[in-house]
């Protein structure tokens, strides 16, 4: 049963995994996008 379930549970894992990868690359972007904005507005 938990041979059948395996291969499931394993593709649902890698999923979550590239999902939660994207989200916190996708995070570090816009943190960096607004540092840049920010600091682009105290030197003005």
């Amino acid at each position: 049963m938990s041979f059948y379930l395996f291969p499931i549970n394993y593709y649902v894992f890698t999923k979550i995994k590239l999902l939660a990868w994207k989200s916190v690359t996708q995070m570090k972007v816009s943190s960096r996008n607004i540092y840049q904005q920010v600091s682009r507005k105290w030197q003005l």
